[in-house]
């Protein structure tokens, strides 16, 4: 009442900011953006939160109250817009996320005699790449390419990504670094022959966009995403000319794909 206002943003999640917005739009008229920077009952750990049927139905009425009632709904993806129509709401806005120029160094890439890939960032169960792993330990084992191969993992590290390296025989090319601060990893991301994106294998794939992808973005070394080939990474990525993806399991495709790279 002291200070009127034009328009506002509620952000999600966690997706109970929107139900404050909303008592607001209906008490006081306001108009009322909803912005969905991850889907709500459609999120890929919905599921494990043993819901039980009361609860799982009182979500979904909720979530349909937002994207109906709301002036405007925004989300960071397409495939995640699809989701919220198909919820309710009506044409849906993509905003995707971006990067902060100021943080951009000015250092140029300087090539070396070691062709070095590295991933940024945590690396859980659901996102270590298999097939990845399977096809770097037939690279180093059929070609010359491992006399110069380094992998770099700069943050959390799961240990099945561990189990997966060192059944693949390749530990000696892996180096682990856990934690590192924010300015050295923009300058870590600039040493790099090639940023490695990998992509949550869940039934979401599609609709997963990280904060990660549009840093690496910023660098402007190569990406190679492993994720789905249709997807909104794959999307940006080839809509920027930046990087290439490379579905999971496409084993023949990632091979000519990192050693065209390293040529």
């Amino acid at each position: 009442k002291d200070h009127p206002v034009d328009a506002m943003v509620s952000t999600g999640p966690p997706h109970s900011m929107h139900l404050i917005a909303r008592a607001l739009h209906i008490k006081f008229n306001i108009p009322w953006v909803a912005d969905f920077r991850d889907p709500w009952t459609d999120i890929d750990y919905y599921k494990d939160l043993k819901l039980t049927r009361c609860a799982d139905k009182k979500h979904h009425r909720l979530e349909r109250q937002v994207l109906t009632e709301a002036t405007r709904v925004v989300t960071v993806g397409w495939d995640c817009a699809k989701g919220l129509e198909n919820h309710g709401a009506k044409d849906v806005a993509v905003i995707t996320n971006g990067y902060d120029f100021s943080e951009i160094f000015n250092e140029k890439y300087q090539k070396t005699s070691t062709f070095t890939m590295s991933h940024i960032g945590i690396i859980g169960a659901n996102r270590n790449p298999e097939t990845f792993w399977e096809t770097l330990s037939e690279i180093c084992v059929e070609t010359d390419e491992n006399k110069s191969l380094k992998i770099r993992l700069i943050g959390q590290t799961d240990n099945s990504v561990m189990e997966s390296i060192k059944r693949n025989k390749i530990e000696n090319y892996v180096e682990i670094i856990p934690y590192i601060p924010h300015n050295q990893v923009i300058e870590e991301q600039r040493k790099s022959d090639v940023l490695l994106l990998f992509v949550n294998n869940t039934p979401n794939a599609k609709g997963i966009l990280t904060g990660k992808l549009f840093e690496y973005m910023a660098s402007g070394r190569p990406i190679l995403c492993i994720g789905p080939e249709d997807g909104d990474s794959a999307r940006i990525l080839n809509e920027t000319k930046t990087g290439i993806t490379v579905d999971f399991d496409d084993k023949e495709k990632m091979k000519s794909v990192i050693l065209d790279l390293i040529a």
